[in-house]
């Protein structure tokens, strides 16, 4: 994970809710195969679900499985920077480098996070 954002000592059993990171990925691919006539039926319409969507989209859902098989409940108190990972990859995924072309993008998005007057975690 990035950041060892879900690095912790953990004595616990291995969680028994895993998630089927392959299913998951054929169904995003199969959406994506599809995505010009599903967009075209939306009352708004998306940006394509290109390769690199479905790829932050598929990073974020292996940051879940992780969560999972370490036991962490990720809306337990205290969890806020494990949501803003989440938050982080699914927007600019888990490449160093790409991360780092958005740096601005990611500061601004955790000031927001965490500074808003409603909704947010403080």
């Amino acid at each position: 994970m990035h950041w060892n954002i879900f690095a912790q000592e953990n004595d616990s059993q291995p969680s028994r809710y895993r998630l089927d990171l392959a299913a998951i990925e054929r169904s995003l691919r199969e959406v994506q195969a599809d995505f010009e006539k599903i967009n075209a039926r939306l009352d708004s319409p998306h940006d394509a679900l290109s390769d690199e969507v479905v790829s932050n989209m598929l990073a974020g859902y292996r940051c879940i499985d992780e969560a999972l098989r370490l036991n962490i409940d990720l809306f337990m108190l205290g969890n806020s920077a494990r949501i803003l990972e989440l938050n982080i990859l699914t927007l600019c995924g888990d490449d160093l480098a790409k991360r780092k072309q958005h740096v601005a993008h990611i500061q601004a998005t955790e000031q927001r996070f965490y500074q808003q007057k409603t909704g947010s975690v403080t």
